[in-house]
């Protein structure tokens, strides 16, 4: 259920951003949606082990959404920089990072509901990646709501401070998507022979 909340946020999201981010009301607003929605990341799996309700549908489906809250918050920041282009520069290394990284775990998981044995297993430094994401994430979309009565100065070092999150997530991401790979071994069971040649 938590999961699902979370999916519809992503369209609340999407609609305060189209009708009303222009106020300080509306990114005010904006901000504590997407604040609620991630905190659902945080409860959801717990409760559904506390509960015995975890399944392979919610499994599958958990971290699709959070794939999607994500991705709509990044693409959100994207058109944010209409105002600066320049930063987008800034902004590619981590969304190629993120993007390599979602596309490649997707599709072990895809590989993995098609009957392949892979060992698949979100790992503590998985969800430290994911709690950085969304995190900063918050954190940008905090400064967004106080925009209009920060001082260029809080702005500058707010920027400073999102260009060493970014850092650090692509950090983050590379080493998780590194120890998921490991983990899971794809190409022992797409490629055995070559794996047992090997």
């Amino acid at each position: 259920m938590l999961t699902v909340s979370r999916l519809v946020a992503v369209f609340i999201l999407l609609a305060l951003f189209d009708y009303d981010y222009g106020t300080t009301a509306g990114r005010a607003t904006f901000f504590l949606v997407f604040v609620g929605a991630a905190l659902t990341d945080l409860v959801d799996g717990t409760l559904a082990k506390k509960l015995a309700a975890e399944s392979a549908l919610g499994a599958f489906i958990d971290p699709l959404a959070d794939k999607a809250l994500c991705w709509v918050s990044l693409w959100i920041i994207w058109q944010l920089c209409d105002i600066a282009p320049v930063a987008r520069i800034l902004l590619v290394p981590v969304y190629l990072a993120i993007g390599g990284y979602d596309l490649v775990t997707t599709g072990l998981r895809y590989l993995k509901s098609r009957g392949f044995k892979l060992e698949m297993r979100t790992s503590h430094l998985g969800k430290v990646r994911t709690a950085n994401i969304f995190v900063t994430l918050g954190a940008v979309f905090f400064v967004e709501a106080l925009r209009s009565s920060m001082s260029p100065l809080l702005e500058c070092v707010a920027t400073v401070a999102f260009c060493g999150a970014g850092v650090w997530i692509v950090y983050l991401t590379y080493q998780s998507g590194r120890q998921y790979l490991l983990t899971a071994r794809p190409w022992e069971v797409l490629w055995p022979s070559s794996a047992s040649a090997a």
